[in-house]
């Protein structure tokens, strides 16, 4: 008998279709389709009685004909299909079959469509989607004649005034003259929390739809830089142009209420929003460089940059852009700061390094200026708000192309591929015009030095504050005299390499016929990374690795806490303060070992640790044979030396007197 695997169409809809990031992208895919489709208009209106949307583009429509099909899949069939797309990556936006599902998270989904040479209108409803789609459902569209009927007496049928100004719209008129061709889909109670926040749109207040279409969709592709306004050099522009076909730009158009509740249409300009030159002779056009302000926040200073690069035979775009960030946050007035929530856009997000796929933004790659290759720029990830630079190419994305697929990591990753954009920055700063971003790089590197600098000042002083404030210890041992002339500081958290100089000061002050002399094992190194020392448990043979011991110090010792060593190889942990385990608890590190709390360590009638035995791999295997004992260093001291100690003074209250 042969067997194969099934998949449940139902399932992996209901995954899909589902956002759990930003309702909005619904739009970002329907926008991409049309784009694909050669649409030349666009219109998007939010349907506030229904809690949904409708959305037209006059694009080549969803076609039902075989001479249209592609890998034997029509474009009607495709759009209600997962995985069987007619679209081909590197020449369109959407290829993956999987944006258009988005549209299916609504209680219910309507289209309405017709292609070139088709007399009347083909749509289709269905109630619940996400719940009745599957391979057997039938899709086959119903003809009509009158689509406006079927808006309004059938699909938006009992609407309010708002909706009724939609469906007047929309009209016989509109369908003769602008629905020669092309695609409308209509959402009904889609499934988001809260969908004013999202889709509302008026014109007293900034919009989250509006700023979304502007950042995140193919209208705003971030390859369109031949507006003169945005600065770009001539050059750049036709470079770029050498190697990227965006598609013509929409007209793109959001319905919009007034105070009044009335509606209507208002244009959206295509193109990623980058901010235009200064107009000669304003107060901006003669903004002073990064090295000439007061403040680099205060900065108005701007700057264009753009080349494009051959990787694996693929071409790839860099796009700079350099803004101050006060001219930054004058200009994208309605992107979010963190006073005001304005738009919902936030701005900070719109910022730094951008990755984009075919022109769509993406998401942030400021993981870009952490590569060795990006040496020389890696200061640049303290300034992100004064500049946003665009890695744009085919990248391959995950299913909700909201991140790069690992096939795109790894270009990203690559010393080569790195090294052509640091190439770029470099010929930017060398060329005419450079000096806003060098002198942006210099400015960033010192104040960023000056800020550390300033905290590693302020962590110095409220340590040197600090001191009297700790207990201090004073031991007196026979032949070390100048030990016992001096007070010690107990450590504080965080001083684990201080519990490891004290244990090891005390061992050489410990005679090796002493009876207690097992507790004090001579540390012979010392190291901030890996093991934190080796330790000599016999001296007549200190160089016999077989009785070498793996030492790790700790502040503070709970079983609360991961112990962030391998337990495997751990032979004596040495803490000052120990949260004393009881018998039988359990340690866990972070390596995926377990270790149980086997009994208690003894001295001179005080307990001053426990021993860990049982040592195991928590997914199974064998048993690791040694054991580890775990002391307080603190604890020792006293049971060992019985130290003279100093309690730090009582703080005073505060106030004033009567």
């Amino acid at each position: 008998m042969t067997f194969y695997p099934q998949q449940s169409f139902e399932h992996t809809l209901r995954e899909i279709s589902v956002n759990r990031d930003d309702p909005c992208e619904v739009v970002r895919e329907l926008v991409s389709n049309s784009y694909d489709a050669g649409a030349k208009n666009i219109y998007i209106v939010p349907l506030y009685q229904k809690r949904g949307l409708l959305f037209f583009d006059d694009g080549c429509g969803l076609s039902q004909s075989r001479k249209d099909e592609v890998k034997g899949v029509l474009p009607y069939v495709a759009f209600f299909s997962i995985g069987k797309g007619t679209k081909t990556q590197g020449e369109q936006i959407g290829y993956k079959c999987q944006g258009s599902k988005l549209c299916f998270a609504a209680r219910r989904f309507s289209l309405i469509t017709r292609c070139v040479g088709e007399k009347a209108w083909r749509w289709m409803s269905i109630r619940d989607p996400k719940k009745v789609l599957n391979e057997k459902y039938d899709i086959s569209p119903t003809s009509t004649e009158s689509p406006w009927d079927v808006i309004r007496n059938d699909i938006l049928s009992g609407a309010d005034n708002l909706t009724q100004e939609v469906t007047d719209h929309f009209s016989a008129e509109f369908f003769r003259t602008k629905f020669k061709k092309g695609l409308m889909v209509l959402i009904e109670d889609f499934e988001v929390e809260n969908f004013d926040q999202y889709f509302s749109v008026s014109k007293a207040t900034p919009s989250y739809l509006k700023e979304y279409i502007r950042f995140h969709t193919a209208h705003s592709d971030v390859r369109r830089i031949d507006n003169k306004a945005y600065g770009f050099r001539t050059s750049e522009v036709v470079q770029l142009k050498k190697h990227v076909k965006p598609a013509e730009p929409c007209h793109l158009y959001v319905w919009t209420s007034a105070e009044d509740n009335i509606g209507g249409f208002e244009s959206l300009e295509a193109g990623w929003p980058y901010l235009s030159v200064p107009l000669k002779g304003s107060v901006e056009s003669a903004a002073q460089s990064p090295e000439e302000i007061a403040r680099l926040r205060d900065g108005t200073f701007f700057s264009r940059h753009a080349d494009s690069f051959k990787y694996e035979g693929r071409y790839y775009n860099l796009i700079l852009a350099i803004d101050g960030k006060r001219r930054a946050l004058n200009e994208y007035s309605e992107l979010s700061r963190q006073s005001k929530s304005l738009s919902g856009i936030r701005f900070s997000d719109q910022r730094g390094v951008l990755l984009s796929s075919e022109g769509v933004r993406v998401c942030q790659y400021n993981q870009l200026l952490e590569h060795s290759s990006m040496n020389g720029w890696r200061d640049l990830a303290e300034g992100l708000d004064h500049f946003v630079f665009f890695i744009d190419g085919p990248f391959e994305l995950v299913t909700n192309r909201n991140l790069p697929a690992q096939s795109a990591t790894s270009i990203l990753k690559a010393p080569q591929f790195v090294d052509k954009i640091s190439e770029f920055l470099n010929r930017v700063v060398a060329a005419s015009g450079g000096d806003i971003l060098r002198e942006l790089v210099n400015r960033i590197r010192r104040e960023a030095t000056v800020v550390k600098e300033s905290e590693y000042a302020l962590k110095n002083q409220q340590l040197k504050e600090g001191m009297p404030h700790r207990i201090q210890l004073r031991v007196e041992i026979p032949g070390a005299p100048s030990v016992a002339e001096k007070w010690i500081y107990a450590p504080r958290p965080g001083e684990e390499h201080f519990v490891g100089a004290l244990y090891t000061l005390f061992s050489h002050c410990v005679q090796n016929d002493s009876p207690l002399k097992h507790y004090w094992h001579r540390p012979i190194t010392f190291k901030s990374l890996g093991v934190d020392a080796l330790a000599v448990s016999d001296e007549e043979q200190y160089l016999n690795e077989k009785q070498m011991e793996c030492i790790e110090y700790k502040y503070a010792f709970s079983t609360r806490d991961d112990f962030n060593h391998p337990l495997s190889i751990t032979n004596r942990i040495v803490c000052w303060t120990l949260d004393v385990p009881a018998k039988g608890d359990t340690i866990e590190d972070t390596f995926g070992y377990l270790a149980t709390v086997a009994d208690d360590i003894v001295v001179n009638n005080a307990k001053v640790g426990v021993i860990l035995t049982d040592i195991r791999s928590r997914h199974g295997g064998g048993e690791r044979v040694h054991s580890i004992e775990v002391l307080s260093l603190d604890l020792l001291l006293e049971a060992c030396f019985k130290p003279q100690r100093r309690r730090p003074p009582a703080t005073r209250p505060t106030g004033k007197r009567k």
